[in-house]
């Protein structure tokens, strides 16, 4: 996401929105980087920066990067979810056990 896009939004208010409709990942182009910029991107679940000029190569590197990082945080996700709920299961099971026996 490129920091100055055309129009009345810039790449921060876009990113906001793309996120809060999708799940990806976001990476910035930035001209310069400074500390308003980096409080007004960290609520963007923002992978990282890139500063203008770039090559082809980092852009790639980064955003195969900023991909790889959003897969395993979603397994994670996915993994602790599941823990949960069998932690619920489990002590549900043994509550029901515990009642029965007595």
């Amino acid at each position: 996401m490129d920091l100055k896009l055309n129009g009345d939004m810039d790449g921060v208010e876009a990113a906001k929105n793309i996120h809060s409709k999708l799940d990806v990942p976001i990476v910035y182009l930035l001209d310069f980087f400074d500390e308003e910029t980096m409080h007004r991107t960290k609520d963007t679940d923002l992978y990282g920066y890139i500063i203008k000029p770039y090559d082809i190569a980092t852009l790639q590197t980064t955003i195969e990067l900023a991909f790889y990082k959003h897969k395993m945080e979603q397994r994670l996700k996915e993994s602790e979810e599941r823990f949960r709920a069998i932690a619920n299961y489990t002590y549900d099971w043994e509550s029901w056990v515990g009642t029965e026996g007595q």
